[in-house]
């Protein structure tokens, strides 16, 4: 820290919350105190010159800001990130901060797809990470100014705006250029193993060997007519993956004269996956304005447009239709192109049952998708045009009052198309029943939201020793968002691919959201003479879901203290800075659908005809959620600030939270929404800055941070405890519990303890299987938790843990000397279980289906110590039911990001400056968890955090890039 900022704070400009200076100390943490909204107070923010030149907002910020928890979805182009603050707040609300882009609430489409199977976008999908000034984070007191919006924190984006004093025109230019590599995948089966594995589990099924052998040929030792067939090596992964191509580029005008600014930007970003053709264009601009109508009004505009256009492919535990389990699954003895039986290689997909040799085969055989037409021959495509209008008014009344005026207009509309190609060329499995050879699936999604607000802002300094600020204002916010979507399958054949020309199961569904919230709030910020300084806020919020006898209107309040010690002149010369905070806060959440409150129905097909039935049994009792917190926070810097520490803590209690609670079905609804739940929650967040040199010329800086949030159900309504089936992704009998005093979203299900090694082992166990039969060598050795009986059943299911981080953080160390830096992150999450649902697939050991390297070490023999139990097809004895084998722990480090910079003056009478580097992401990971990436996330759902359901593992990516001055 600079000893100008020191000095500047100790002449009266302290945040109540102590949590604003030290961040000025940590590497991509700053003291802000120009952020444009109502409080004009420290917050902790994230600059643009921090961001690590990534391509999406949402893994820019990863890390940045402590307690933020950001987990990257996928390496599906355009997939963005999971975002949590603080913990669970909420079991039917969005958990995930509020977004406020220039002071205006935005909600993003934040739903998995139902067009493109496990596929969720980035909420910032329309913002190019150039164009963001600076993303900063409000939380307790400073949140509660957002009423029913702000209980789980705001996250701050502030664009470039047209507010330079510079008046020269001033043009820059950004390009980055890279390539993406594939990530690790999980190892299966060679030739030779592979065929071992299929004599085993094939016995299982046939009998003999012999009579296994009619059906698969190819594990005969001698040539046949099938060899052809049979005679590959193929490496599938390699077939559907390879490196990709990624550049961002910017051109950008600023300039103007003392009465109109402008600051003008056009950009390109090409975010390439490298799973297929997978890829992700965006072209947008934003212009921005700033024009003095008069010495007391100005009035300013931002226009943002966006057009994004994707190609992508389905994810999930989806065996037809998702590459990964494909290739994990397919033999490596078949090709994946069509074959003559002299070995002629056609250029034409292999169909999933060209090697099915039998046309009346013992039993029905195991077939696969053919991996390498899924990423070639589907196509998923994803369109979203953005256009966003801000336009504001400042009428300064004198030099003590500023009144403004702003409204906002967001128009976004989403096309997704999928078509799966399967009756032209079979070479992909049918979707629906054996009969659904193609597939085709539409969907439009089209929203606006419209955003009014009025404020005024009083400044005063009284007697020189009273700093007074006051703003009072109101928001109003509205959004209505219409999803529609239709699907049918075969079309007559693969080159007719729209809803036009399906001829079965035609389904068409959609839905309305309406959401209206109004806020009034009243905020003051009191100082006494530097030492002591008092934020009070009132908020009176009402929304559009509050139930028609529940009150419309709830008030937010929330205090807060900061005492700045080091003003007393008490403190040793080595303390630089001392501050001591303490407040108290309540916040909302009102984010979910205004329709549980009311009567509405949904379309529906029954019989292929189009119904409407009643969708839920409405609560006119309902409100929105409370969450009051109480927070204490000290800030030290010694040294002048060669070393900086801040620690954070916090509890908070969550009521009034919905509940949806099974009720009888004559009321024709399954569900009825009530505010019956709580939780509790407490964590902290200390963040360390320490300089071991720091001179004119070079500085060495080594920082860290370390959060946790810890939440326990306090109240579930009626009950004790609450259940989730998954039954819907591919009948996946994995569950998820929530229960009273214990943490949510804990997955529930059997203990293990290794594998019986020997008949005798088995029969002394005098246990019973889930199915009611005695367990048998090689079998899982299940615990019996409940010791009053001798059967494995439901009862003797336990919480296995959470995919919550006991705690995570960041370790940043930055080497710079004179205008050469370079810097090294790592992030890192500690505790966090994951359901490993891929390994699950390739270890069960109940198929003809290829499997992963561990199965070498399955039960085989009486005594074996294995580590797996025994191969038997179809898994008659229930050794891969959900259980803890399935779920590891999903700790890790990773060096996130790596950059050499070089910064220099004018260059060739070109440019005044510029920056030039390069550049390494997630270059490398140390974590125990077997899966292809210990950092995943299904969708922004938190129930569905920690399921490994095959997406695409994050790639490495290396980029050059430069920015040029003119």
């Amino acid at each position: 820290m600079k000893k100008s900022k020191i000095v500047e704070i100790n002449k009266g400009r302290y945040h109540l919350r102590v949590v604003i200076l030290l961040i000025a100390l940590l590497p991509g943490i700053i003291m802000q105190s120009q952020i444009k909204d109502s409080t004009d107070v420290f917050r902790l923010a994230v600059s643009n010159e921090n961001f690590n030149k990534k391509l999406s907002l949402d893994l820019a910020i990863q890390d940045k800001i402590p307690g933020l928890l950001l987990v990257g979805k996928s390496g599906m182009p355009n997939e963005g990130a999971f975002l949590n603050y603080r913990g669970i707040h909420t079991f039917t609300a969005s958990n995930s901060p509020l977004v406020v882009i220039n002071g205006i609430p935005y909600f993003g489409n934040e739903d998995v797809s139902k067009v493109i199977n496990g596929y969720s976008r980035s909420i910032f999908s329309s913002l190019n990470v150039n164009d963001i000034k600076k993303v900063s984070l409000l939380n307790g007191s400073e949140a509660a100014m957002y009423g029913s919006l702000g209980s789980n924190g705001v996250l701050l984006i502030e664009t470039e705006q047209a507010t330079s004093n510079n008046l020269d025109t001033k043009i820059s230019f950004s390009g980055q250029y890279g390539i993406r590599t594939p990530n690790r995948t999980i190892p299966t089966l060679g030739i030779a193993d592979y065929k071992n594995y299929m004599q085993d589990i094939g016995t299982t099924r046939y009998g003999s060997l012999s009579s296994l052998v009619k059906d698969y040929p190819f594990l005969e030792n001698a040539d046949n007519y099938y060899t052809y067939l049979f005679n590959n090596n193929t490496d599938w992964f390699s077939q559907i993956q390879s490196q990709a191509f990624v550049t961002d580029n910017v051109f950008r005008v600023e300039g103007g004269d003392a009465i109109a600014k402008y600051n003008m930007s056009f950009g390109y970003t090409s975010d390439g996956g490298v799973m297929g053709q997978t890829k992700s264009d965006r072209y947008h601009t934003l212009i921005n304005t700033n024009i003095l109508v008069s010495r007391k009004v100005d009035i300013f505009a931002n226009v943002g447009l966006a057009y994004t256009t994707s190609k992508l492919l389905e994810q999930g535990l989806s065996n037809e239709t998702n590459p990964i389990l494909a290739a994990s699954l397919a033999m490596p003895i078949i090709s994946p192109f069509k074959k003559e039986s002299n070995g002629n290689i056609l250029n034409r997909y292999a169909y999933y049952n060209e090697w099915n040799v039998n046309a009346n085969p013992t039993f029905e055989y195991d077939n696969v998708s053919n991996p390498l037409a899924i990423v070639n021959t589907v196509l998923g495509t994803d369109k979203i045009y953005d256009a966003n209008i801000r336009l504001g008014l400042n009428y300064h009344a004198n030099r003590f009052l500023t009144f403004t005026g702003l409204l906002n207009i967001n128009i976004n509309y989403t096309e997704e198309s999928n078509f799966i190609p399967g009756i032209t060329d079979h070479a992909i499995i049918p979707q629906y029943f054996g009969e659904g050879f193609n597939t085709v699936r539409r969907g439009v999604m089209q929203s606006r939201s419209d955003f009014y607000a009025l404020n005024a802002v009083y400044k005063r300094k009284f007697n020189s020793v009273h700093d007074f600020k006051g703003t009072a204002g109101v928001r109003y916010f509205g959004q209505k968002m219409e999803t529609d979507l239709g699907s049918g399958y075969n079309t007559s054949n693969d080159y007719y691919s729209s809803l036009d020309h399906v001829t079965e199961n035609e389904r068409i569904d959609g839905n309305n959201v309406e959401y209206k919230w109004l806020n009034y709030y009243v905020n003051g910020d009191y100082t006494f003479n530097r030492i002591l300084k008092a934020n009070l806020n009132v908020a009176l919020d009402g929304s559009s879901v509050s139930g028609i006898d529940a009150p419309r209107f709830n008030i937010f309040p929330s205090l807060g203290v900061t005492g700045v010690l080091g003003n007393l002149d008490i403190l040793p010369d080595a303390v630089s800075l001392l501050n001591l905070t303490a407040e108290v806060s309540r916040t909302g959440n009102s984010r979910f659908s205004s329709n549980y409150a009311k009567n509405y129905y949904q379309n529906s097909n029954l019989f292929n005809l189009g119904t409407i039935v009643r969708q839920n049994v409405p609560n006119t009792n309902l409100q929105c959620e409370k969450n009051n917190q109480i927070e204490f926070g000290v800030d030290v810097a010694l040294f002048k600030s060669l070393i900086d520490l801040h620690a954070n803590y916090y509890f908070a209690k969550s009521t009034d939270l919905l509940v949806a609670r099974s009720i009888s079905s004559v009321y024709g609804s399954a569900e009825y929404y009530d505010n019956t739940g709580s939780i509790a929650t407490q964590g902290m967040e200390i963040m360390l800055r320490f300089y071991p040199v720091k001179t004119k010329d070079f500085d060495w800086s080594i920082s860290g941070t370390i959060a946790n949030a810890k939440s326990k159900i306090v109240a579930l309504g009626n009950t004790d405890e609450l259940t989730m089936s998954f039954k819907q992704y591919n009948n996946d009998d994995v569950t998820i519990m929530m229960k009273k005093g214990e943490s949510p979203y804990q997955f529930y299900g059997y203990l293990t303890d290794g594998v019986y090694s020997t008949t005798s082992e088995a029969n002394a166990s005098g246990l019973t299987n889930i199915y009611g039969e005695s367990v048998q060598a090689g079998d899982t050795k299940f615990v019996n938790v409940n010791d009053n009986d001798n059967l494995i059943n439901a009862n003797d299911k336990v919480l296995l843990g959470s995919a919550t981080p006991d705690f995570f953080g960041k370790l940043n160390t930055t080497f710079r000397y004179k205008k050469i830096s370079f810097s090294a992150d790592f992030g890192y999450s500690v505790g966090n279980k994951a359901y490993n649902a891929v390994r699950r697939e390739l270890e069960s050991m109940s198929t003809f289906n290829n499997q992963s390297e561990p199965v070498l070490n399955r039960w085989q023999v009486e005594g074996q110590n294995a580590a797996l139990p025994r191969a038997v097809y179809g898994d008659p004895a229930g050794n891969n039911v959900f259980s803890d084998r399935w779920i590891e722990d999903a700790s890790y480090i990773k060096l996130r990001n790596l950059t050499l910079q070089y910064d220099f003056g004018k260059l060739l009478n070109i440019c005044q400056s510029g920056t030039i580097y390069i550049t390494g992401d997630n270059v490398l990971t140390f974590t125990k968890y077997l899966g292809s990436d210990p950092e995943f996330s299904y969708s922004t759902a938190d129930f569905m955090q920690g399921f490994d359901y095959a997406k695409v593992a994050r790639p490495k990516t290396i980029q050059v890039g430069f920015q040029l001055y003119f």
